[in-house]
């Protein structure tokens, strides 16, 4: 995106093309709260500007830098997942937003609710790869046949016998924006998370194969992980820290060793996409 302090010069032919492409993608985007977002006033043309722009698009004329503030949202708009936050700002609507930017249908979502609603384990290996962490992830029905989801990572106190505490919880609930064979699923906050995910093809056993971008837990670094969803028994949240089946095992553990050719950052070799769920 532009520096704000920098100055280009547009011919009357770019500036031309410029509003037409904003027209194209008007749709796209909720014009009305633009200027919410504080971060964006100046580099992207104010709700004032749009509405002139939109008025009376075949008469209207535009400065250089009105010019160069629509270029940056037409940027915004095409690189909306490596600035799918911004993009979700300008409408207050996280998920009607990228609804719209990823071309989401209502049958599609419907679809993806019938087949994969349920409860499943996530598999993957810590920051440090010494461990393997398996946390819960529940896809579920919000108002409106959106898929959510609400993951728990539950995490057994390491001090045996403290009953003070008995582990810690981390919550974290978003949206699903199924699209063909692929899933993202986007916790908006705290912080913002986003799980890439492959489908698998089988009805009877679905599964997921993908890789976590988030920050690590410790210093706050961006973190990238290779993760195994797998279908899971139906369990409630309060159960995880004592159920056995979550939280941090040994890489040579018997129940979810096998799961780790499907986790580990290996060579080309290793890169294979479901494991053999039967074990």
């Amino acid at each position: 995106m532009e520096d704000p302090g920098y100055r280009k010069l547009y011919s009357s032919t770019e500036k031309r093309t410029l509003i037409d492409r904003l027209l194209e993608v008007r749709e796209q985007m909720n014009w009305s709260s633009v200027s919410d977002n504080l971060d964006l006033i100046g580099v992207i043309p104010s709700r004032r500007t749009l509405y002139r722009i939109f008025g009376d698009p075949e008469n209207c004329q535009i400065r250089d830098a009105t010019a160069q503030q629509i270029e940056n949202l037409l940027r915004i708009i095409h690189n909306s997942e490596a600035e799918v936050a911004s993009a979700a700002a300008l409408a207050g609507n996280f998920y009607g937003t990228l609804r719209r930017l990823l071309g989401v249908s209502t049958s599609r979502n419907i679809e993806f609710l019938r087949r994969y609603k349920g409860d499943y384990k996530c598999v993957r290996i810590t920051t440090d790869s010494r461990e393997i962490l398996v946390t819960h992830l529940r896809i579920l029905r919000l108002p409106g046949d959106i898929p959510g989801f609400l993951h728990v990572e539950a995490i057994p106190s390491p001090i045996a016998g403290n009953r003070q505490r008995k582990g810690r919880i981390l919550r974290h609930e978003g949206y699903i924006f199924p699209k063909d064979r692929k899933a993202a699923f986007v916790s908006p906050s705290p912080i913002l998370r986003q799980m890439n995910c492959l489908l698998s093809s089988n009805p009877e056993d679905p599964a997921f194969s993908g890789l976590l971008l988030t920050e690590s837990a410790a210093g706050g670094l961006p973190f990238v992980a290779r993760v195994f969803v797998d279908r899971a028994p139906e369990i409630d949240e309060s159960d995880l820290l004592v159920s056995g089946e979550y939280g941090l095992f040994k890489l040579d553990d018997e129940r979810y060793s096998h799961y780790l050719p499907y986790v580990e950052n290996r060579p080309a070799e290793y890169s294979v996409l479901y494991a053999n769920t039967a074990l």
